[in-house]
């Protein structure tokens, strides 16, 4: 039973009426009572939408609130309502009646009920009959005096933070909810409007939990887990936690220093008017701000006080000095083991070694996520409780510091052994646009050693400014490091590394990879450097990938010159088809992989092809001797010298891996060049485009172009050939349909886009099942269907073995695509493949009617006992023969050998190129493609 009389502090003023009021407290929160001013009826005060609100209900209590909340009063309960639980009685603030004080203000009326029990009722009535007189408070004729304009919903949450985000806000806190949560009044001008408010950045203990919410609330350290095993765990970002097992359910109470948190706050700011700062709204409608108290942040004091933590979800609404003051107070408190934190362990230590492996760092993926080898097997593990900047890759642009986030790591960690400890998992959720199921991911800890110590590679890029730490939740996994990387996190601010600092941290790299026209344009800069640093950034194939160079700060497509390696499977993609790639072709790729991906490198690039491909030697260091890679390749049978291979080198060791049958020489013997073979490398083709004399493209005999017709004579069967899609947009290298006129009418064909001109009118289109390339409008276009690009391009482009040609541009070159096309076009041909050249089949082009009516012609010259007339068996030869080409002067083998007889009769009678000299110039210079010859489609 509460006391009759005694002194208690207002804790909260109900209405006009009614108050809380607080007794002194004796360890947690004090005893409370809700009491009533004896024989008065203030008018009702609406709590919520709906609710009848009468006249200056707002006022009365306005006016008992300025005079006594957060005051200490006297108190004397005159009689109790058991019916209501209730208390009637009197306050005295300083000697001074508060019930006489609300009547003559004319904010509540005197009620004859239970009269004789209130000692003071005569006095109460005298002054509500001068009141009256004065017309005060709600005894006012004035129609509609005292009604309030409040709205119980913002409407749109976004249109209030818009228009107030960055000012501060007047407004009443009407309820507290818990420690973190309230319900608000907002004031602009006369008009309130009540809206839910939390504390943006952090949370306390909720009111109402269940058994289950609340052992997730409290704080813990993260625990180790298993690689390869344990269900998966909330990750960073909010992600949500892996149910726990089923558990009866039971009441909902209060978590663990709820009460103390919700009263914490109450004595502060319940019933007060604040500023507040609206910081952010969530998909509830709910708010996220800060109250501005005049005694300080009331955030910080909860964090400090060891009855709030810093929540991860809100904090990205705070300005980053803010969350980072958060931080430091947690910190604090988790020191001093303050209520929430009671018995916490800080983080920090090192992980157990149950947990924890070595392993070998093959790939950085991004300045978070690392590829790593872990017995034979490669893993990829993220950084727990960190995020670092995203690289944008194809479509979008770096965020700031993201390329020197990975950049850091990758010098510190790349081909080093490293302790792995894996702390949780996490599986994202599913995205609409998602074609695969999402994969779990692993976080953990990683050290790695720089000089004698191990460093925490999450808490060295804090600690640069490079990263960020995660907000978790409070159920949320996290970092057994976790407080280490809050206090490196802290540091870095205070020393405005990186990201806290005032660079834009943009980094800026022009990739050439792909794109012909460009790189060409820096082949002169790149030559000019002769030796010089790369770091392999791709690797595509075990002799091709592509390399940063940072003198020149580009990427480039880089492929080991003299030496192929055997082609990996290809799966199926817009306009080619999959490919099931050569023996070891795979091990080649991964041998390169493991040696050279994110390693520094030394190249040398020495020539170029029209797609943009350099070609030059690599060395890599091991130890500290300088290797040739190529060589490397080369004595461990994953490569074969190149058709135009000059160094004597490399043929040794070719040869030496050869007689040791290593890898592709498997079974290998020195008769394998034998016909059978030759005959598996031939091909039985027609010529369906000439760029010039010496490349052309080619389509097999045993083609698809049928089964490709059929589906473009549906698409013209469904939409016609008048016109193309009107308002599409195409981007370069997307595979379309277009309308072509080949002399017969028009019809689709399959192509891709080379370039879109700038105005989006007009684009270069190759099409790719017959090499022909031309310049189209666009509303001659229709989008592909990924579908029908399947199958993959029936034209090949090939180049002549061993031989080089002028271009159209050069002197002969026009007479020598005459020439070429004279000799194959329409014809049924056999091309013989030697290699690869410029990213093209280097082929030896015959005509097998040819060969058979020269055969026929010398057996009857033969027998007619007439000079037998020697004809070349070859249409390289040819065009050897009529000085139009020549050879190339690094081309080695049998069949160069039986052309230099050629060549010197066609350079001793002036044939040709020949008329005026040696032509015998070794010009690198790159093919440029004219449609003037073309041939067909």
């Amino acid at each position: 039973m509460p006391p009759k009389t005694g002194k208690a502090t207002v804790k909260a003023v109900l209405s006009g009426d009614t108050v809380l009021l607080m007794g002194a407290s004796a360890g947690g929160p004090p005893p409370e009572m809700q009491m009533s001013l004896s024989s008065l009826a203030a008018p009702r005060l609406a709590r919520r939408e709906g609710d009848t609100e009468e006249a200056f209900a707002w006022q009365s209590r306005e006016f008992l609130r300025k005079l006594c909340v957060g005051k200490v009063v006297e108190f004397a309960v005159e009689y109790s309502v058991a019916a209501i639980n209730r208390d009637f009685g009197t306050l005295a603030l300083g000697g001074k009646d508060l019930s006489q004080a609300v009547v003559a203000a004319g904010f509540a009326t005197v009620s004859a009920k239970d009269a004789d029990k209130c000692a003071g009722h005569a006095k109460l009535l005298e002054l509500e009959a001068e009141a009256a007189a004065a017309k005060a408070g709600l005894h006012t004729d004035e129609e509609g005096a005292g009604a309030r304009d409040v709205s119980w919903s913002c409407g749109n949450a976004n249109e209030l933070l818009a228009a107030n985000k960055g000012k501060l806000l007047p407004c009443f806190i009407d309820y507290v909810k818990d420690g973190s949560s309230f319900r608000v009044i907002a004031f602009e001008g006369e008009k309130q409007t009540v809206i839910d408010l939390m504390l943006t950045g952090v949370v306390c203990p909720k009111m109402n939990v269940g058994s289950r919410a609340t052992a997730a609330a409290m704080p813990r350290t993260a625990g180790g887990a298993a690689w390869g095993g344990g269900a998966a765990a909330a990750g960073d970002g909010g992600g949500a936690a892996a149910a726990p097992p089923a558990a009866p359910a039971v009441a909902a109470r209060p978590a663990p220093y709820a009460k103390e948190a919700k009263h914490f706050v109450e004595l502060r700011v319940w019933h007060r008017h604040l500023d507040l700062q609206l910081e952010g709204v969530d998909k509830f409608g709910n708010f996220f701000g800060t109250l501005v108290h005049p005694a300080g942040n009331i955030s910080t004091e909860l964090v400090k006080q060891g009855l709030a933590q810093c929540a991860g979800s809100s904090s990205t609404f705070l300005p980053k000095e803010v969350a980072i003051t958060y931080q430091a107070a947690e910190l604090a408190a988790k020191k001093e083991q303050k209520r929430l934190w009671t018995g916490y362990t800080m983080g920090g230590g090192g992980a157990s070694a149950a947990g924890e492996v070595s392993a070998t760092v093959v790939e950085v993926v991004s300045g978070d996520t690392l590829c790593v080898m872990v017995s034979g097997q490669e893993r990829r593990i993220s950084l727990s409780s960190i995020r670092t900047p995203r690289l944008g890759g194809q479509y979008a642009a770096d965020e700031p510091f993201a390329w020197q986030a990975r950049e850091s790591l990758r010098r510190l960690c790349i081909g080093a052994t490293v302790r792995v400890s894996v702390e949780y998992k996490r599986t994202p959720q599913a995205s609409d646009t998602s074609r695969s199921a999402p994969v779990e991911r692993a976080f953990g800890t990683v050290l790695a050693q720089k000089g004698k110590d191990w460093v925490n590679l999450a808490e060295y890029l804090v600690l640069n400014g490079l990263a960020e730490v995660v907000k978790h939740r409070a159920d949320d996994a996290r970092s057994a490091h976790y407080d280490k990387l809050l206090g490196a996190e802290i540091s870095a601010t205070g020393s405005k590394k990186g990201q806290h600092g005032s660079g834009d941290g943009s980094f800026r790299v022009m990739d050439l990879a792909g794109d012909g026209l460009k790189s060409r344009q820096y082949l002169a800069f790149l030559k000019r450097a002769g030796t010089t640093k790369a770091i392999i950034t791709y690797v595509m194939a075990g002799s091709r990938f592509r390399a940063y160079v940072p003198a020149e700060n580009c990427i480039v497509t880089f492929a080991l010159e003299g030496v192929r390696c055997p082609q990996g499977p290809r799966p199926a993609r817009p306009g080619f088809g999959a490919t099931a790639g050569d023996k070891y072709g795979e091990t080649a790729k991964q041998f390169t992989r493991l040696r050279l991906l994110q390693r520094e490198v030394t190249i040398c690039i020495k020539t170029m092809d029209k797609g943009g491909c350099a070609y030059g030697p690599c060395e890599i260091t091991v130890g500290k001797k300088k290797v040739d890679f190529s060589l490397t390749l080369l004595q461990e049978g994953l490569a074969h010298c190149d058709w135009d291979c000059s160094f004597d080198t490399y043929h040794q060791a070719e040869a030496d891996a050869k007689a040791a049958q290593k890898r592709i020489w498997e079974g290998h013997t020195d008769d394998a060049e034998d016909e059978s073979k030759v005959a598996e490398e031939s091909l039985e083709v027609t010529v369906a485009e000439i760029v010039n004399g010496g490349s052309f493209f080619v389509t097999e005999k045993k083609n698809l172009l049928a089964e490709v017709g059929e589906k473009m004579a549906a698409i013209a069967a469904e939409y016609g050939t008048d016109r193309g899609m009107a308002g599409a947009e195409y981007k370069r290298g997307a595979l379309v349909a277009a309308l072509f006129d080949d002399g017969s009418g028009k019809g689709w064909y399959r192509g891709k886009l080379v370039a879109v001109a700038k105005d989006k009118a007009s684009a270069t289109v190759k099409f790719i099942d017959y090499g022909n390339t031309s310049d189209m409008p666009c509303d001659q276009l229709r989008p592909l269907d990924p579908a029908d690009g399947i199958i993959g391009a029936q034209a090949q482009e090939c180049k002549l073995a061993y031989t080089k040609a002028p271009t159209l541009d050069q002197e002969y070159g026009t007479e020598c695509a005459e020439a070429l096309h004279d000799l194959t076009w329409g014809k049924e041909l056999v091309a013989r493949s030697v290699g690869r050249v410029d990213g093209m089949r280097a082929v030896i082009l015959s005509d097998p009617a040819a060969n058979e009516a020269a055969k026929e012609a010398a057996t009857k010259a033969e027998a007619d006992k007439k000079p037998v007339p020697t004809a070349p068996d070859s249409i390289n030869q040819q065009l050897i023969e009529h000085g139009l080409a020549r050879l190339d002067k690094h081309a080695a083998g049998e069949e160069v050998e039986k052309w230099k007889p050629t060549q010197e009769a066609a350079r001793k009678g002036r044939v040709g190129m020949w008329q005026y000299g040696d032509a015998d110039s070794d010009d690198e210079e790159v093919e440029v493609r004219v449609g003037r010859y073309t041939a067909g489609r």
